[in-house]
């Protein structure tokens, strides 16, 4: 996929709508909405030129971050905007899918519109002049009297709606052995533990300190890449595991994730033999020649649905998504 995907970069990307052409050709346009197959099938609204820019770094956009289009189905799809209130929101089959919340930047579109692409049909489209609320759009949407596949509905109301779901109660066999535990409230607890990110200037630790709760953690006030940070653990663990941490937010907003397995790609000590990393940086955990999965348990940020708490499992360095 990676050699297919340098030949023709877009080949994953399936526009529905876009001011240029040819219209999968993404990267060219300011306006394009469009359905992604590749890493977690995705759907993209966008408002600028070229590919937005996300995270700290925020253009006009809003995402579906996963969304599976089954073969031969009909969905009901709707994109609104709301310019004034920064307010973009996109709806699969009359579901409130994804929403963007910010002032982001945005470009001049250009005049022309252009539907669809070779591997989708499309029908009924309507275009309106104003904001429709999310009553309006589950109205049309059950107006259109499409054929509804419960499956397909099951799957929505899993992906977007908050459902009751089983407890799970987990809990290790007899041949499982407790191999390293913490609590982070005395001062040799932290001992072993390698920091990376925000070591130095202008981008350090506003704390990082032993309270009786456990290790309280603050990050830089700036906005940018390198004010992340991780923490490694003292040794390493093979095999099956299973990890269980407590975890405090002290601000509304926010990423944190937990890394597991993460070695060099030649099995490599991640501490030892890996070369030192000193980045913030995501990169460091889904781009720099590392296996690992990584499991982002908080997120609250600008580039995420802000209305529901949403996770995500991902097995790199292949970013292969692994849960949603």
């Amino acid at each position: 996929m990676e050699t297919f995907s340098r030949a023709d970069p877009e080949a994953q990307e399936y526009p529905l709508a876009s001011d240029t052409w040819p219209s999968r050709e993404i990267s060219r346009s300011t306006f394009a909405w469009h359905w992604r197959s590749a890493w977690h099938p995705q759907m993209i609204a966008k408002f600028v030129s070229g590919w937005p820019k996300r995270d700290y770094q925020l253009d006009s956009n809003v995402i579906v971050e996963h969304l599976p289009l089954r073969e031969k189905t009909w969905y009901h799809l709707a994109l609104t905007w709301n310019v004034p209130e920064h307010r973009l929101r996109l709806y699969v089959n009359g579901i409130l899918a994804g929403t963007t919340d910010y002032p982001g930047r945005t470009d001049e579109p250009k005049p022309e519109l252009y539907l669809g692409n070779t591997a989708m049909a499309l029908s009924g489209v309507e275009i309106h002049d104003a904001e429709l609320s999310a009553e309006e759009v589950d109205r049309n949407y059950a107006g259109a009297h499409m054929a509804e596949d419960l499956k397909v509905r099951s799957e929505l109301l899993d992906l977007f709606t908050v459902r009751a779901k089983p407890k799970l109660n987990w809990s290790p066999g007899r041949d499982w052995k407790l191999a390293y535990q913490t609590t982070f409230t005395h001062a040799i607890d932290v001992d072993g533990w390698t920091q990376q990110g925000c070591l130095n200037e202008p981008y350090r630790m506003n704390e990082k300190r032993i309270t009786p709760d456990g290790l309280l953690l603050e990050t830089p006030d700036q906005i940018g890449v390198e004010t992340r940070m991780y923490l490694w653990s003292p040794q390493n663990f093979e095999g099956d595991l299973a990890v269980q941490l407590e975890f405090r937010p002290e601000r509304a907003t926010g990423l944190a994730l937990l890394v597991t397995q993460a070695s060099g790609m030649a099995r490599e000590d991640f501490i030892l033999d890996h070369p030192p990393r000193t980045t913030g940086s995501m990169v460091t955990i889904i781009g720099d020649g590392v296996r690992n999965y990584h499991w982002e348990f908080f997120r609250k940020t600008p580039d995420v649905r802000s209305d529901l708490q949403t996770q995500i499992l991902v097995k790199n360095p292949w970013t292969r998504p692994l849960g949603m």
